[in-house]
């Protein structure tokens, strides 16, 4: 799969596009995606409304991430604010057929009511299939609904809702190195300041490195034991790994919960000992 940022990196294909935001790309999602394939012959093209300025699950790379393997051609990525002024005439005319030149369009039922699609595509001879909302338990599977599942700190459910691991993707940074100092060195890991972080908490995660794919022990959130810092961090131990990741990028498959994050009274020594048990936990429920 193709990821391509801005209208103007297209190739002017044929094409059946489905668009949104997509953020979390959860199982409502994939059900725009799947029905993609109703429209052989086309470049399946998922036009994604980039956001930057409210709080995300994923970034447009971490979309990509999770992508790879999907039945799509292209990920093509434009900020929000680029489609906000169109209205729902010129977002058909002037992005969807002139730019992308759809031959066919493919939306969440929600999407198509709200922008009034429906009438415009049947007027410009463009097929449109709405696809229901999936539902899970009754609710329409959305982003307010993964939040309140954060908030409750549900975390299996919002996989569920998800239908993959929690994705993050970034940059390793410097820390403050106590980590080191008590023969226990973590990744700390830079992420945009709206990136909807899971539940505080401790959990087994996937590490995607260079040279393959490793079992880690990640923290999300404060470290009460060591420090008083009031921002939240993201830091993995990686299992059986030694060396320097400073400025690599790592993308981290956040997998399994396993406890709260709680300050220890016996400080480092305290906190090494739980990480302890906290590693054979992970290496008995967690393989590559």
């Amino acid at each position: 799969m193709e990821h391509l940022y801005g209208l103007e990196s297209l190739r002017g294909r044929d094409s059946c596009v489905a668009f949104g935001s997509f953020d979390g790309l959860h199982i409502g999602h994939r059900a725009v995606i799947g029905r993609m394939a109703e429209f052989p012959g086309l470049e399946r093209i998922l036009l994604s409304f980039e956001r930057t300025d409210r709080p995300f699950f994923l970034t447009e790379s971490e979309k990509a991430f999770l992508l790879k393997d999907a039945p799509v051609d292209c990920l093509l990525s434009v900020p929000e604010p680029e489609m906000k002024h169109l209205s729902a005439q010129d977002f058909v005319q002037r992005v969807l057929l002139d730019r992308l030149h759809a031959r066919a369009v493919v939306a969440g039922g929600d999407s198509v009511l709200r922008s009034g699609l429906s009438p415009i595509c049947a007027s410009a001879g463009l097929p449109l299939v709405s696809v229901p909302t999936v539902c899970s338990e009754g609710s329409p599977v959305s982003k307010e609904l993964m939040e309140q599942c954060l908030e409750s700190g549900s975390f299996r459910t919002l996989l569920d809702l998800l239908g993959h691991p929690y994705i993050l993707q970034g940059t390793v940074v410097h820390g403050k190195g106590k980590g080191r100092t008590a023969d226990m060195p973590t990744a700390n890991i830079g992420f945009p300041k709206n990136k909807i972080l899971p539940h505080y908490g401790v959990y087994g995660s996937l590490v995607h490195l260079k040279d393959g794919v490793r079992i880690g022990l990640t923290n999300v959130g404060l470290r009460p034991s060591v420090d008083s810092s009031p921002v939240p961090t993201v830091e993995t131990y990686i299992l059986d790994f030694s060396g320097n990741l400073y400025g690599q990028e790592l993308v981290l498959e956040i997998r399994e919960w396993i406890r709260d994050t709680k300050k220890f009274s016996g400080g480092l020594k305290a906190v090494k000992e739980q990480v302890g048990r906290d590693i054979e936990y992970v290496r008995s429920v967690m393989t590559v």
